[in-house]
């Protein structure tokens, strides 16, 4: 632990093996001048305040570990959902990751909770298995979308309900839209994947109006595969498990300038006056520095 004394901030640092920083994070702020910061016989961190002489004290936690080089998981099921953080209406469901359930303005997000790092060259390739039902069938709403993203919420954030997916208003980030209600002049249409950067949706980098019915309660399967070489970010969607030879839908996108050293990835879904259950089935990705 150190502090800050300019900005009042109390800092966590991690330790790699060799014995160099490999994390920062910030533990605490708004508290100046703190001292002799030890920690007492119940686990809890306790420190002086130099100013106002009062005694300071912290719950335990538990520090985020270091964002990986290269990082990999797959999911057949989501019978086992503990390297997922689940925010919002976000929950397990007959071994089925549901992201909101079909109940009005909900939203929900699952991150892993491990993220990994990014650079300049950093490529990564994920391909999941999703389907979207709810009593109104293709009149229900919202959409979800396949996030990356380093806000400072970490593993834990989650965006607006409606028309933001659960999307909106996450920072620092990239998102693959797959929007089933025509909000307006922020959408393509009732129907369309988007592109979209920084938790803003109505100013998206690419839209194109999707191959199949998203919303009519089938199983689909999409891939994105982004190369850190050539900052290619390409996404595709068939109604099979085959992957497609060519993309729906690409951009060039700087992945680090976006998000800086390290992503969270995961989803997030959204409700509005209209709903639909947004369940993801399979999942796997894999990333490299």
């Amino acid at each position: 632990m150190f502090g800050d004394v300019n900005n009042g901030t109390l800092y966590a640092a991690t330790f790699d093996s060799n014995r160099q920083i490999s994390n920062v994070q910030v533990f605490d702020s708004n508290i100046p001048f703190v001292v002799d910061m030890k920690t007492g016989p119940d686990g809890r961190l306790y420190g002086v305040d130099l100013v106002s002489g009062e005694i300071l004290k912290w719950e335990p936690v538990t520090l985020l570990p270091s964002p990986q080089p290269n990082l990999s998981a797959s999911f057949n099921n989501f019978a086992d959902l503990s390297s997922l953080n689940l925010n919002g209406s976000a929950s397990g469901a007959n071994s089925r990751l549901r992201l909101t359930p079909a109940s009005g303005n909900r939203a929900g997000s699952a991150f892993f909770n491990q993220a990994f790092q990014v650079g300049g060259n950093t490529s990564f390739s994920t391909q999941f298995q999703f389907q979207i039902t709810g009593s109104q069938g293709t009149n229900g709403a919202d959409g979800f979308s396949l996030v990356l993203q380093n806000s400072p919420a970490g593993s834990n954030a989650v965006g607006r309900f409606g028309g933001d997916i659960g999307y909106g208003g996450i920072t620092r980030s990239i998102a693959i839209e797959f929007d089933t209600f025509n909000n307006g002049p922020m959408d393509l249409n009732s129907n369309h994947l988007s592109i979209l950067s920084n938790g803003i949706t109505d100013a998206p980098l690419a839209s194109v109006n999707a191959p199949f019915d998203l919303n009519n309660g089938d199983t689909l399967t999409a891939w994105v595969d982004y190369n850190g070489t050539t900052n290619l970010l390409q996404v595709y969607l068939a109604n099979s498990t085959i992957q497609p030879s060519t993309a729906v839908l690409s951009a060039n996108v700087d992945l680090a300038g976006l998000l800086g050293n390290q992503a969270f990835i995961g989803f997030t879904a959204g409700t509005g006056g209209l709903v639909n259950n947004h369940e993801i089935l399979t999942w796997s990705f894999s990333s490299t520095v």
